[in-house]
């Protein structure tokens, strides 16, 4: 675990685009499943093709989702900011990650785990569920938004 109390990380959790969804006592249960983690601006916070069974809610700084479509060339997807989230996609399917992120900035990041996940589902199922629930939300939002973008860059 990490030195931070469920309360300090709740209270970072409550800065979350994600967590105006839920009440104070659902935040503080979704804080006690988190992890702090850091990365330096430059530094990959994720790789395309690995493995991973986590996704990240960014408290500070900013991150660079891109896509690798050639052996010489990163394509930039979107940027994720302060109280965003990236990762979800192999949190949820268990599948190799999709894309590669970088830390545009030094990044404080707020880590939720596929086991701590499962663990909050078995304490607190409402709240699990509804945090998925908002997850598949942002999920919908990007695929729509990257559909209208198909579409009129034909």
């Amino acid at each position: 675990m990490n030195e931070h109390s469920p309360v300090d990380l709740g209270e970072l959790f409550a800065t979350m685009d994600v967590a105006k969804a839920f009440s104070q006592p659902d935040q503080l249960e979704i804080a006690k499943c988190l992890e702090l983690c850091s990365r330096k601006k430059g530094e990959p916070v994720l790789l395309q093709g690995d493995e991973g069974s986590f996704l990240a809610f960014i408290a500070e700084g900013s991150a660079g989702i891109t896509k690798d479509i050639s052996h010489t060339r990163d394509a930039e997807v979107f940027t994720v900011n302060k109280g965003g989230h990236f990762g979800e996609l192999s949190m949820i399917d268990g599948k190799p990650r999709s894309a590669s992120v970088v830390a545009l900035e030094d990044l404080t990041l707020l880590c939720l785990s596929r086991e701590n996940l499962d663990a909050l589902a078995r304490h607190s199922p409402e709240t699990a569920y509804k945090l998925l629930l908002e997850l598949m939300k942002s999920l919908s939002l990007r695929l729509r938004d990257t559909t209208h973008e198909l579409v009129f860059k034909v």
